[in-house]
């Protein structure tokens, strides 16, 4: 993620930057032909002009970009093929923010610098210039001044403002598109007295291809449904929660993570797309919605009143038949999003959820036990030992074939002057690897059990404590080589831009400019060749294809230092430079994005093993109330499991929930609900709060006492602060592994956060009377369900599933307020794209987090 985070990000800034200078450039040789030396205030005219003409061409370029990154139907499409690889599809908002912000301050200081320019000299006596203040290219430059920081000012308070405020003044985007366009038609260009650079030039083709994206999303991906079966959970006046099943389109096809916009009919607001997350399985016959109910005049609330109405007219219309029964429609436009994972692609999961964050894994979890409970558990497990006995034949085969191209021609030419070791070192490889590999579980496990008990001996030997000091540096170097090949391609594109910008200027160019291009592509060159040959793995065909270009590279460099064509190319030379430094470039991003498991990604594809071997689901929430709501989905989802395979569904499935309620009174209700089911039972339930470092480091230690390979995804939804901890974590805990020589052992992090928060309330919860059987007099949660079958619902949903598969004393177990009671998600705002994912964290002093938002993508509550 961080590869191709700062890849992506980082050349928006290089590009703006280039186009400030090339333009600039072009703008300060014309200011020296036009204004003459004697001139008065002559460096204000040499300088002034060239920085705002540059500066335009810049905020024209985010103008260009920022249509792409609303574009949801493609984003959503695009993340399904190859191209998800190398770009963060998944973090498009945040580029969508980047850019916008990136533009506001690039328009607001050119603007203060423009005014300082021109206020200057009309002060100095210039009538000219105290003219040109009323003129009509001014006045647009005004008003598109003034969208730009209305627009800019409302999405850094969009916590603060209502959003229906926010949500109208960011659309004021598109007027600001048209007043651009009509910024360079002003009454000069028109009549022809000046030849201006037309604005819409730039941004017309992806403000054109965001308009096809938003009507192919209207009329290709918009489904008419019915309402199923709903449910109203009330334990409060202030707290409402709306479980929605529709009937899934035949055509909705989506993938955990994803989220749908929802439209229902009944409601005033018929106008408005309302986005929430998906909680089902992919594969259910349903859409499972939850939704926290806000104010009375929300949306929100609106579907409230609809449900409850809806329900009061079946418990009086009932028992007439089904003709008398009303029908809920409701219109889906998606799914949109990027999935979660690609959970084919891995062993092993760890999801985390914080707080409503939970409701995305609800979906990676039922996925998960869907396509456990397809499987036979005798046949499955022998399946994975003959899996794993083939992937540990194929890695010790390639460990004696690993290493780079100038580790091969060393081998090789070793080999050629010494045949007899040659082949006793080809005899013994095989031993060789497989008692390194001993030596390193057992090392591995030591180190672990000591950091896990809190020792500090270190290690009594000084053999070991050599080894650790070596493994140290090896892990620093590989450290310090991601870091310097994840700047490279960066360094690329700024060297393909500035070559082609100073090698098309009109103007000459200045002392020093062809000699720093011909000194930073001799270095771009080198890095590239020593890279490829001394670091890359020299078993790909592409690893030889780059010492092809490193080669013709070195040559094509000396041919053109030869005839001083650097600054001055043209044609076919310009051409074979870009091809050169092109391929370069994308070989690094390709590298610098790139997983390092692809062997064990090919063996897990060879195989046609398409699930993962155990998922471990992690919840952590501050509200006891929001866990009572939403574990009954989960016991509905484990009682299936349980039910096909029996004391080992604990092989396939681990589920931890953390409650950090301060609340007593509901803890002690929580638990009361809970006592009786398999889950309480078994100890997935602890009212502390989470070491989440302890949580990913026993997962590795019992990867590597159990196995020689895995490949885990740590999946987390929650606020970008959390996110950011538990990535430092996970990076950590890599740092361990490796040093202790288990690079087989790989773990990948995707995240989805989530913005806006729900302030505290400050109510306080009424302390239950608590009977002699120590249950709650007054469980205080109350459920009204309403299941509206009109001929129209079909099989498939995990409610039936559980029902027809767990055990009746499974099922009897739990109490009334626990069978599908309903849980949340914050709805996102309509217009999630273009808005921040930051989301604010309240912290009390022991680091709890007190409440959080529920809305994936970014945005506030309704």
């Amino acid at each position: 993620f961080f590869s191709k985070a700062l890849t992506f990000l980082a050349s928006p800034p290089f590009n703006s930057f280039l186009l400030v200078v090339h333009f600039g450039l072009i703008k300060f040789t014309r200011q020296m032909e036009s204004v003459p030396l004697a001139a008065p205030n002559y460096w204000w005219k040499r300088i002034a002009p060239p920085l705002e003409f540059g500066s335009m061409h810049a905020i024209l370029f985010q103008m260009s970009l920022l249509p792409l990154t609303m574009s949801r139907f493609s984003i959503a499409a695009l993340s399904k093929t190859a191209l998800d690889k190398f770009v963060p599809l998944n973090r498009m908002v945040r580029c969508h923010i980047h850019l916008g912000y990136v533009m506001v301050s690039i328009v607001f200081t050119a603007t203060i610098f423009f005014f300082a320019f021109f206020g200057f000299l009309c002060n100095s006596g210039e009538q000219a210039f105290c003219d040109k203040f009323t003129t009509e290219i001014m006045i647009t430059g005004y008003c598109i001044f003034g969208c730009l920081v209305l627009i800019g000012v409302t999405s850094y308070l969009r916590y603060a403002i209502p959003y229906e405020i926010f949500y109208i003044i960011h659309h004021f985007v598109f007027i600001m598109y048209i007043l651009a366009t009509a910024h360079t038609l002003d009454v000069e260009q028109r009549s022809g007295a000046s030849d201006r650079s037309q604005n819409f030039k730039w941004y017309s083709a992806s403000l054109l291809y965001y308009l096809c994206d938003r009507a192919a999303m209207y009329i290709n991906q918009r489904f008419k449904t019915v309402v199923l079966s709903s449910s109203l959970v009330s334990s409060g006046p202030d707290s409402k929660m709306i479980l929605i099943k529709l009937r899934r389109p035949a055509l909705f096809q989506f993938e955990p993570g994803q989220y749908a916009f929802l439209k229902v009919d009944g409601i005033g607001e018929s106008v408005h797309w309302h986005p929430f997350s998906i909680a089902s399985d992919p594969r259910q016959d349903e859409l499972e919605f939850y939704i926290e109910v806000y104010g009375q005049a929300s949306w929100t609330h609106k579907l409230w009143d609809l449900l409850e109405r809806h329900q009061e007219y079946h418990k009086q219309n009932g028992r007439r038949g089904a003709k008398s029964r009303r029908t809920i429609w409701v219109h889906v436009m998606g799914p949109y999003g990027t999935a979660l994972a690609k959970t084919e692609e891995y062993s092993h999961g760890i999801s985390i959820g914080s707080g409503t964050g939970v409701v995305p894994m609800l979906s990676l979890l039922k996925k998960h036990v869907r396509q456990a409970v397809r499987l036979e558990p005798e046949e499955y497990m022998q399946e994975m030992k003959e899996f794993e006995k083939s992937v540990n034949r194929v890695d010790i085969v390639r460990s004696t074939r690993k290493g780079s191209v100038a580790q091969k021609m060393y081998r090789a030419i070793y080999n050629f002057y010494n045949p007899e070791l040659a082949a006793q070192a080809a005899r013994n490889s095989a031993h060789t690897a497989e008692e390194l590999r001993r030596n390193i579980m057992r090392t591995t496990i030591r180190s672990y059990a000591e950091r896990h008990d809190g020792l500090q001996r270190g290690f009594p030997q000084e053999e070991n404590r050599n080894d650790l000091i070596r493994a140290v540096g090896v892990v620093t170097r590989s450290m310090q080589g991601i870091v310097l090949i994840t700047g490279s391609p960066v360094v690329g594109v700024a060297l393909l831009g500035f070559t082609i910008s100073w090698n098309t200027l009109p103007v000459p160019l200045y002392p020093g400019q062809a000699e720093l291009l011909t000194g930073f592509s001799v270095y771009f060159f080198t890095l590239f060749g020593v890279i490829s040959i001394g670091f890359w793995d020299g078993n790909h065909f592409a690893t030889f294809l780059d010492v092809v270009f490193f080669i013709i590279g070195i040559f094509a460099l000396w041919y053109w230092f030869e005839h001083d064509s650097f600054g001055n190319m043209e044609g076919f030379a310009l051409i074979n430079y870009c091809i050169l430094t092109g391929y370069m470039t994308f070989r690094l991003w390709s590298q610098a994005v790139r997983t390092r498991h692809h062997a064990f990604r090919e063996q897990i594809v060879s195989h046609g093993i398409s699930n993962m071997e155990r998922l471990t689901f992690v919840w952590v929430t501050r509200s006891a109330q929001l866990v009572s709501k939403i574990m009954p989905d989960i016991n509905d989802v484990y009682a299936s499991l349980v039910s096909h395979w029996g004391e080992s569904a604990r092989e396939v499935l681990r589920l931890e929930l953390y409650v950090t309620d301060k609340d007593e009174a509901a803890v002690e209700q929580l638990k009361f609900e809970m006592a009786q089911t398999d889950l309480y039972r078994n100890g997935s339930y602890f009212f502390e709060r989470p070491d989440v470092s302890k949580i990913i480091e026993n997962h590795s230690l019992n990867m590597v006492a159990t196995r020689q390979n895995s490949y885990t995804v740590l999946a987390f939804c929650g606020s970008p602060r959390l996110s950011q901890q538990i990535n430092e974590m996970k990076i950590a805990n890599d740092i361990s592994v490796v040093i202790t020589g288990n690079k087989y052992h790989q773990m990948e992090y995707v995240s989805e956060s989530y913005g806006g928060y729900k302030p505290l309330s400050g109510k306080t919860v009424q302390q239950p009377a608590i009977q002699q059987n120590g249950g709650p007099k007054d469980l205080r949660v109350t459920r009204r369900t309403s299941s509206v079958q009109d001929n129209h619902s079909s099989g498939g949903s995990y409610e039936r599933a559980a029902m027809q598969d767990a055990s009746e004393g499974a099922r009897s177990q739990a109490t009334p307020t626990q069978r599908r009671t309903s849980t949340h998600l914050s709805p996102l705002p309509e217009d999630w794209d273009s808005m921040d994912s930051e989301s604010e964290d309240i912290f009390d002093e022991e680091g709890d987090v007190v409440e959080m938002g529920g809305m994936r993508g970014g945005g506030r509550p309704y």
